[in-house]
């Protein structure tokens, strides 16, 4: 009965934002939608996870419900951000040299990935982040470096008419950067890379229904050879279409829900793991290290508890309903930009529009803070003009 109900109250969020924005594509429609979606399917088909307790549903009400309705408050206000940021020109030279770097830096990360275990480097990249010795730095430098050319990509399918890019060298961007996401089995990358495609499209005003069902049809097949690579490069057994959907898209709910009842903790410190590393760096503070595995079983094993788990873990339900309003409140005001057509929003709202899909995995704004920080960078100089005045 509970969950009927939280369905249907998400339905009418859902139907109440696309009512007021007549768009699929505001962050309140999206998440909306997802959440009530996933829990619809969780509560009809067979999948053999644990049932969800009340207070899982009592926390999604309130992520969904501060959530959109932060992100609705701002639809249509305008807020005045400093000049530059209204740049519609393009660095056309920049971008046109950017792109022959990043396809030999794609080539370069194929080979160095490639030959990081011999084809598949996902589980080569494993064994690194479960052992103790690190990453070569060339392995990480090239790792923030595929984040950097998928914002380029992103640029390019954005604004390829003002970017004055060639053709052929944008094609030979896209081909070498979507192996380089294969040879990592970064399926989070993939479908970064697909939501940027569609998100273009969109705004192009060529997206199709016939379009999304190639989309979804072509992710489903990728990330279902993806994942048997990854199993047979470490001598696993394939995974079944259920297996993928039940281990990456529904068994993060009863993981939180676990941890919403006190089944597994964790050490608080997890939404300023950003800033405690650097203070870290800077010699301020001890590194933070809580020595947990994170590892439940649900009854599949995972370790990724939604968009919510951090908040939750540092701050109860108040973190849970703070912190959707404060990404609301920014996904609210992106939107806006976006949609008067401001290239360094536009491209922004693009890159991250695929978190708002992945809520259900784990949080990737404030969890990864220093990439949203380094790609805003990395937008700055591709896009934004800046003149700096001397006294005379």
């Amino acid at each position: 009965m509970l969950a009927a109900f939280c369905i249907l109250l998400l339905s009418g969020i859902t139907l109440l934002s696309y009512k007021k924005t007549h768009s699929f594509f505001h962050p309140a429609v999206i998440v909306s939608l997802f959440w009530g979606g996933l829990l619809l399917a969780y509560q009809l088909f067979d999948h053999g996870l644990y049932p969800l307790s009340y207070k899982f549903f009592f926390a999604i009400l309130l992520w969904v419900t501060g959530f959109c309705f932060a992100s609705l408050w701002y639809y249509n206000k305008r807020i005045i951000f400093s000049a530059p940021l209204y740049t519609q020109s393009f660095k056309v030279s920049l971008l046109k040299y950017s792109v022959y770097l990043f396809v030999t830096i794609n080539i370069v990360g194929i080979y160095k990935f490639y030959s990081l275990s011999g084809g598949i480097a996902y589980n080569a990249l494993v064994e690194f982040s479960v052992g103790t010795e690190k990453l070569p730095l060339e392995i990480r430098i090239l790792q923030l470096l595929q984040v950097v050319s998928i914002t380029l990509y992103t640029v390019l399918v954005l604004y390829r008419k003002q970017t004055k890019v060639s053709h052929k060298w944008m094609i030979l961007h896209a081909v070498t950067l979507f192996v380089w996401a294969g040879i990592t089995a970064n399926k989070t990358g993939l479908f970064q890379l697909v939501a940027v495609s569609v998100v273009a499209s969109y705004l192009h005003k060529k997206l199709s229904f016939s379009k999304i069902l190639v989309v979804i049809t072509v992710l489903l097949v990728a990330f279902y050879y993806l994942q048997n690579m990854r199993a047979e490069d470490v001598g696993g057994d394939d995974m079944s279409m259920k297996d993928i959907a039940l281990t990456y898209v529904l068994s993060p709910m009863p993981a939180f829900d676990m941890v919403l009842n006190g089944e597994k903790q964790f050490t608080p410190g997890r939404t300023w793991r950003f800033f405690t590393e650097v203070a870290n760096k800077l010699g301020l503070t001890e590194k933070y290290n809580s020595g947990e595995t994170g590892w439940v079983n649900v009854p599949v094993l995972t370790n990724v508890y939604t968009v919510m788990f951090p908040y939750y873990v540092d701050f109860g339900y108040w973190g849970i309903f703070i912190f959707s309003l404060i990404l609301g409140s920014g996904w609210g005001v992106l939107y806006n930009e976006m949609k008067r057509g401001i290239p360094f929003f536009t491209v922004i709202y693009a890159v991250f529009i695929h978190t708002l899909v992945l809520q259900f995995f784990a949080d990737y704004i404030v969890n990864f803070l220093s990439m949203v920080i380094q790609i805003n960078i990395f937008c700055a100089i591709l896009l934004l003009h800046y003149k700096i005045k001397y006294p005379r």
